[in-house]
């Protein structure tokens, strides 16, 4: 089963997190969501995986990506 998420993050660490997400096993399809038109600052990625939206949110708030994120959420 696989699950279509969000992640808010920093614009200028879109890239570098993509690439981290695409190392993972759980990880079938990352796709930048481009910047927020309000403030361009932030920006979206979207990813299909098999973690649950507490599963990424985990994995991001403990590995050592170096990565400004705001929050996951399912899309």
């Amino acid at each position: 089963m696989s699950n279509n998420l969000g992640i808010d993050v920093l614009t200028k660490d879109c890239k570098k997190l993509m690439r981290r997400l695409k190392s993972l096993k759980s990880t079938l399809c990352v796709e930048n969501g481009g910047s927020y038109r309000e403030d361009n600052s932030y920006s979206q990625i979207h990813i299909e995986t098999t973690f649950s939206e507490e599963e990424l949110d985990h994995w991001l708030w403990s590995t050592r990506h170096v990565c400004d994120y705001v929050g996951v959420f399912a899309r």
